[in-house]
């Protein structure tokens, strides 16, 4: 047996990994996460802390903020919950989106040739997700970067996963018909309505027709028709909720 080499290994250093180390990849790296910007600018990546495409509004619906609030009785910690849950609510809706655009990149790059068949299921599993996981990133990503107004995007972001696939399956110029309603502001309650054809689509064909008189009337005669205590807390809160919101639009024009 040969003699043993006496000479001392040196020890290893530990090394303190940060996000900004993560395999030198750009995205992490700079710290960036995909927010999208109006469509005469395209799709960008931009720092994560902008989040001028989040509407306050609709995270406030979508995390329903007043029974966040009345978890405790310490207004301080309830404040703190709400801006927790908001954090949670942009990264997730980041991380979904950035997810779906690294799927995408892949496979567009993998495609068309022969010799890469299998490759990116291969790389799937290596990376540990399946091909299911992968396809939903693929599919809200693909839609996101169809739309054109940052209300419709934010829109989609609330839609769930079912939605989506929904959507998704359907024949282009349905899929472009949906979009166009996110685009223009409808929620996810009226697509899924509209979608399930519960509820038909009305456009204006002309504002020079649009008598505001009448329109006003029409509402206020199903205001009163509406017996407010009779409603259950739920449907109370909803009604609370689209009156703010219809008073909000109005201050507009005050």
């Amino acid at each position: 047996m040969g003699k043993l080499n006496n000479k001392k290994i040196p020890a290893r250093r530990s090394q303190t990994t940060n996000r900004d180390s993560r395999l030198d990849l750009g995205i992490y790296g700079k710290d960036e996460a995909l927010i999208v910007i109006e469509k005469n600018a395209g799709n960008k990546l931009l720092p994560a802390k902008d989040d001028s495409i989040f509407s306050n509004e609709i995270i406030e619906n979508e995390l329903n903020f007043k029974e966040i609030f009345e978890l405790t009785d310490d207004l301080e910690i309830n404040k703190f919950l709400i801006e927790k849950s908001t954090e949670l609510y942009k990264l997730h809706s980041k991380t979904a989106l950035e997810l779906g655009k690294i799927f995408v990149d892949v496979e567009e790059k993998l495609s068309g040739s022969n010799q890469y068949d299998g490759v990116y299921t291969k790389w799937l599993d290596k990376n540990g997700f399946n091909k299911m996981t992968a396809l939903r990133y693929k599919r809200r990503y693909r839609l996101f970067e169809q739309l054109e107004t940052v209300v419709g995007k934010n829109i989609l972001m609330t839609l769930p996963q079912k939605m989506i696939d929904e959507l998704s399956l359907k024949p282009e110029e349905d899929i472009k018909k949906y979009l166009k309603l996110l685009d223009e502001g409808k929620n996810k309650q009226e697509l899924q309505m509209i979608m399930e054809n519960k509820i038909e689509v009305v456009q204006i064909a002309s504002m020079v027709d649009f008598d505001f008189s009448k329109e006003y009337e029409k509402i206020n005669d199903k205001l009163k028709k509406i017996s407010f205590d009779n409603l259950d807390n739920k449907k109370k809160e909803t009604l609370e909720k689209d009156i703010q919101r219809i008073e909000k639009i109005l201050e507009k024009y005050v």
